[in-house]
């Protein structure tokens, strides 16, 4: 099988490990000479790669560099060769300013490739701590009058994320600002965004100020190196809204390309559309919900009713949200019952729906289901009369008053 990686790369593997070191890199040759019908794109890249890395194993730094400048002259490579060379000269050589210009002689034919710029980006960012060259290398690709919608989106989406990591709340909703605008901008000449909120139809998914836009920020901000505030189910974001966004549904960081995601969590991708509207029009699974986000959330979940409109930020939902009075169901053990804060006027009003002549004892269980939501018990017939001096409304009916001490009137006879 002349165009398999995985076997070249085993047996180049094997002669290294013997110590063969001129067969090793015979293999690799041979590899990096076939055609492009059975060896194009990104698996050649990965060919180049993976030589230029034994090389400088095996026969040194300069081998290496001149790997990659037979590399560069291949019309069918990516720009993953210039951001290989470019971490080996940082890493390897310990020189910063080869690595800069190698990165900076990629940007000639790969400036409009958002995962080239983003590699950039994390290179000045996280290895060299200069956040001005960062700020100055987001505003240069934005400015490219040839850079495509999605890999503008996903430029911008590096640009917050980066203003996230180092910049403050100023900065942070400057460059939000500026996306939105230049987002919408892009969607209304491309035909996909409604000039006018008026009139029929539906905007693209991932509209600036939609709730799909919104949710995916939101994940993409509060991500860090794959801990993710919610899965993507959770999240109701199907593949291919996890695509539009620019968003890794893996990590929900930003995705260098587009396509070949799957964001369904368990390979389905048959929740409903944004802010984790499921199938159920209200906000997702329950039992996810349940489990993931605790029961004051979902029973808020559940009783939401459907919306069809764009919705606010979720910031907005949450902070609403905390200052409900949410009603919760009695649990089933005293241990995990949740009791919401009762009030002298809750009481009242609860008492007040218990109808005349139902025991106190009966009132009081229609006072303490009040604080739960839930609704006061029929009314029974009246109770007999007291005995032994008891108080009125004694109602022994009642199986919780029975038996148990032998107190009451029955424990004198």
């Amino acid at each position: 099988v002349p165009g398999c990686l995985l076997l070249h790369f085993a047996l180049a593997d094997y002669e290294e490990g013997r110590g063969k070191m001129t067969a090793a890199r015979a293999v690799y040759d041979a590899l990096v000479a076939q055609p492009d019908t059975l060896l194009s794109g990104e698996r050649r890249t990965l060919a180049y790669i993976a030589l230029m890395r034994f090389a400088r194993r095996a026969e040194g730094a300069e081998s290496a560099r001149k790997v990659f400048l037979a590399a560069r002259k291949d019309a069918g490579v990516s720009y993953h060769v210039f951001v290989a060379s470019a971490l080996m000269e940082y890493r390897v050589g310990k020189d910063a300013k080869v690595a800069r210009n190698i990165f900076e002689l990629g940007l000639r034919t790969h400036l409009t490739s958002a995962g080239y710029v983003l590699a950039y980006a994390e290179f000045l960012s996280d290895c060299l701590n200069d956040d001005n060259n960062t700020r100055s290398l987001f505003e240069r690709t934005l400015a490219a009058d040839n850079l495509p919608a999605a890999e503008a989106r996903r430029v911008w989406n590096g640009f917050l994320a980066f203003e996230s990591a180092v910049g403050n709340t100023v900065q942070y909703q400057a460059v939000q600002a500026r996306r939105a605008e230049a987002l919408r901008e892009a969607m209304q000449q491309a035909g996909t965004l409604k000039a006018s909120s008026r009139g029929g139809g539906r905007d693209a998914v991932g509209a600036p100020g939609s709730a799909e836009d919104a949710l995916g920020l939101m994940l993409q901000r509060h991500a860090f190196e794959g801990l993710n505030a919610a899965t993507p189910r959770e999240a109701g974001l199907t593949a291919a809204q996890c695509e539009a966004l620019g968003l890794d549904s893996a990590g929900f960081g930003v995705s260098a390309a587009g396509g070949d995601v799957d964001a369904s969590g368990d390979g389905g991708g048959t929740s409903g559309g944004a802010g984790g509207a499921g199938s159920d029009g209200h906000g997702g699974q329950a039992s996810s919900l349940t489990g993931a986000l605790g029961t004051l959330v979902a029973v808020l979940a559940a009783e939401a009713p459907q919306v069809t409109a764009p919705l606010p930020q979720p910031e907005v939902v949450i902070s609403v949200a905390l200052q409900q009075e949410v009603p919760v169901p009695i649990a089933t053990s005293a241990a995990s019952r949740i009791r919401l804060p009762v009030t002298a006027e809750s009481q009242a009003a609860a008492a007040a729906q218990v109808p005349a002549g139902m025991g106190m004892a009966a009132q009081q269980r229609g006072a303490n289901g009040g604080q739960y939501g839930l609704p006061p018990p029929p009314p029974g017939p009246p109770g007999p009369p007291s005995r032994g001096g008891g108080y009125d409304g004694y109602d022994d009916r009642d199986p919780r008053n029975r038996g148990g001490g032998g107190g009451g009137g029955g424990g004198g006879g």
